[in-house]
């Protein structure tokens, strides 16, 4: 004979006088347990035409247990809790959950008597509660749906060790990619393959990594959220130094990558040499006076890595600074450069399409055409970047055409060539 056993705990917690009831209540017949039961009449709540306006810091700090902090220069306030995070400006119709695009709610937040209000609906739509109007009881019960799962794999481009955060690029191999800064909380998870935890100390610029995404993210460029979890690849990765070339009478200062810590010493030497061969010409070129240059990573993969570098530079008889862009692009195999020349294929046909496309883009772009002197390639996430200058002195920066590479897979080479032997 079958048994069924519906035990159902209700635990009361009185607030303010016996004002808030929490309940942490489960049984077969409901779908979602209840977390609060409010007198409205409690919380100053008002309506502003059809919509009713709570305060945000009563409900979201005292009753859900989310951190709250209060901006009063930009006059905001970030929601934290674990690894969900976002944030609200006053006066500005703007929310955003996770990886959606920002979206608005019936009212914008807004500040009365000192306290921040926000519509009813900003805990369903943005926090993901379960909340009614019963009268003049506010029922708030557990998370409205599963939130899903968002992973990539991708490499650590930047970290700060003061606010003991990563910056983390994917490399465009996954459905769900990100360019995102993520701080470290208490609930945060990094370890290796094997399970074991890493210290946030140990992870390095260049580590190649699969990253959990936070729920809740701001919608800022990069992304903002808070760090769930990463899974640092220990025997794929390398680090990513810095080095520097001073030429003193140019009054010209190059930083350029060094790799680090490559399992195969001689691929390391060839990639290194290669590197330090590219900023070498840059720095030795009359051309450039008072030149700044710097360097960004903008993808590790298996099988390239890839740098953009910018700066600003003089010439001899203009006062006017010029931009500098030029890019490198290693194949980890061969070790060999990857350019625009060798990246597509030589056939007409694959010339033919590549023309088509890169025509197809400029004019999304606002320009007649594709029309260059020179044509140069870097890598972002799942992208090939072509950049080039125009046909017209007056432009100051190159134009940057984004090519999805799952568009031109049947017209680009994957090999580079062999590697050097000693």
């Amino acid at each position: 004979m079958k048994r069924q056993i519906i035990a159902s705990i209700l635990v009361f917690t009185f607030i303010l006088s016996g004002v808030v009831a929490f309940a942490n209540k489960t049984s077969a017949t409901e779908k979602y347990s209840t977390v609060a039961s409010i007198d409205i009449k409690t919380l100053d709540a008002y309506y502003k035409k059809d919509t009713l306006m709570l305060p945000l810091r009563k409900i979201a700090e005292d009753v859900l247990e989310y951190e709250l902090t209060w901006n009063g220069e930009e006059k905001s306030v970030e929601i934290y809790k674990g690894a969900q995070w976002t944030k609200i400006t006053i006066d500005k119709n703007s929310y955003f959950f996770a990886r959606v695009a920002p979206f608005e709610l019936s009212k914008a937040p807004e500040l009365t008597n000192s306290l921040t209000y926000v519509p009813m609906e900003f805990f369903s739509e943005v926090l993901k509660y379960n909340i009614s109007l019963e009268g003049d009881t506010l029922i708030i019960k557990e998370p409205s749906q599963e939130i899903e799962k968002i992973i990539f794999n991708g490499f650590i481009k930047d970290i700060d060790e003061n606010a003991k955060r990563v910056l983390v690029l994917g490399n465009g191999t996954n459905e769900h990619s990100n360019y995102i800064w993520l701080t470290k909380t208490e609930e945060s998870e990094i370890v290796n393959t094997k399970g074991e935890n890493i210290p946030f100390e140990n992870l390095k610029i260049g580590t190649k990594v699969i990253v959990t995404m936070p729920e809740m993210v701001a919608m800022s460029y990069p992304a903002q959220g808070a760090l769930v979890k990463i899974v640092v690849l220990e025997e794929e990765s390398f680090e990513v130094g810095t080095k520097e070339i001073k030429n003193e009478e140019n009054n010209v200062i190059i930083n350029y990558p060094e790799v680090k810590g490559i399992k195969k010493q001689l691929t390391q030497d060839y990639l290194n040499q290669r590197i330090e061969k590219f900023a070498n010409s840059i720095g030795e070129n009359d051309l450039y006076k008072d030149l700044d240059l710097n360097y960004e990573i903008t993808l590790i993969d298996d099988n390239k890595i890839s740098f953009l570098f910018k700066g600003k530079f003089k010439i001899d008889g203009f006062e006017e600074e010029k931009y500098l862009v030029k890019s490198l692009n290693l194949d980890l195999n061969s070790t060999n450069e990857i350019n625009f020349e060798n990246y597509f294929k030589e056939d007409e046909a694959s010339q033919e399409k590549l023309h088509e496309i890169l025509d197809k883009a400029a004019k999304e772009n606002g320009l007649e055409g594709f029309e260059a002197e020179g044509v140069f390639i870097y890598f972002w996430e799942g992208n090939v970047v072509v950049y080039y200058w125009p046909l017209d002195d007056s432009v100051e920066m190159p134009v940057e055409l984004y090519i999805p590479i799952e568009e031109i897979e049947d017209i680009i080479n994957d090999n580079f060539g062999e590697h050097p032997i000693i």
